[in-house]
């Protein structure tokens, strides 16, 4: 029978975990034990389940107070999570979501509010109470082939015309691209920084996110994990820069920025230029998450389903949560009766 322990951070369990991690069907850094400790922003939970002191399986989430309600979120929530699920080996993952379930039912949480969740989840399994959800921003994902002369093949004309377009305005500008060697991360954290807020200024949902990410991203250099890769001028002078997490075979896009005065493309090369080197590293998935559609869609081979859930436990919970509900339901309402054109009396 397995054990559950509960702990604010893995400690003695973390290479287990990110043993465990690598070897799930759909594993994601989101899930990395340097990324959770670095971008926790509530209470952090680790619900582990452990057998004579082997980690067997896991769930991570942060904690805080909602409305006067006990609420569980996936733990480093705001930094747009993918992928998310609980791990488990593989032959007692039946063990894990029946134990992850029993300890839902008797834990102090009231309301789950769980974003980026895979939409074949496991964990969806262990849920119980009233239950809602729905489809949240469907991550864009490429299947790199072998050859990327094969994959320009499945593009449209204009794609490929666009990209050899902004090829050449890229060299006619001297752009080259390179990946940031891991001792220049200090400059790169300062570039993006800098591009990211020129290129989206007040609209960016990234900026204050930035510190804990920098964290984060120090530590996942020296791991091979994040991956800056950039446009330079002749002097030296970046003008695009992206990140890229990778785990095993794959890699998922995550932020990146652009000079104002960038010739028209150069996120097009670059992104490209980061697919050659996928290919030659062996990477066989690119993840470019949701959001965007309207490029990612024309990169994409395909979709993986994300989901929001929301489950809640009680009337306190269901009360609150109509609440909020009809709170929003009532500012529509407000929104579109400003919309409407005034009615002035007719006098004929």
């Amino acid at each position: 029978m397995l054990e559950v322990v509960t702990r604010s951070d893995l400690g003695d369990l973390t290479e287990a975990w990110d043993r465990l991690l690598d070897q799930q069907p759909h594993a994601t850094p989101h899930l990395r034990s340097w990324w959770l400790r670095s971008s926790a922003k509530g209470q952090p939970l680790f619900v582990l389940f452990v057998d004579q002191g082997r980690l067997i399986g896991g769930i991570p989430l942060e904690l805080d107070r909602w409305r006067g309600l006990t609420r569980a979120r996936v733990m480093a929530s705001r930094s747009w999570p993918s992928g998310f699920d609980l791990i488990a080996e593989s032959n007692r993952t039946v063990e894990v979501v029946d134990a992850l379930g029993e300890w839902f039912l008797s834990s102090p949480i009231q309301l789950l509010d769980l974003a980026g969740v895979l939409g074949d989840a496991r964990a969806l399994s262990a849920l119980s109470g009233s239950i809602h959800s729905e489809e949240s921003g469907s991550a864009w994902v490429i299947d790199l082939p072998s050859n990327l002369d094969e994959y320009l093949s499945t593009k449209s004309r204009d794609f490929r015309r666009d990209l050899t377009r902004a090829g050449r305005r890229v060299a006619d500008a001297g752009l080259t691209a390179q990946q940031v060697p891991p001792d220049q991360v200090e400059r790169a954290l300062a570039t993006l920084k800098v591009l990211h807020e020129a290129q989206f200024r007040d609209g960016s949902k990234f900026l204050p996110f930035f510190p804990a990410f920098a964290e984060s991203a120090r530590q996942g250099v020296l791991r091979g994990e994040v991956l800056f890769y950039e446009l330079a001028d002749t002097a030296g002078q970046t003008v695009e820069i992206e990140v890229w997490l990778r785990l095993g075979g794959g890699v998922w896009g995550l932020v990146g920025g652009r000079h104002p005065d960038a010739v028209p493309g150069t996120g097009t090369v670059l992104r490209f230029w980061a697919m050659e080197r996928f290919r030659e590293q062996g990477i066989s998935s690119v993840d470019l998450g949701g959001g965007y559609g309207y490029w990612k869609r024309s990169w994409a081979t395909g979709r993986r389903t994300q989901l929001h859930v929301v489950a809640k436990r009680g009337l306190r919970a269901h009360l609150a949560s109509s609440l909020t509900l009809n709170k929003r339901l009532a500012g529509v309402r407000k929104r579109m009766q400003s919309r409407e054109p005034s009615r002035s009396s007719d006098s004929s």
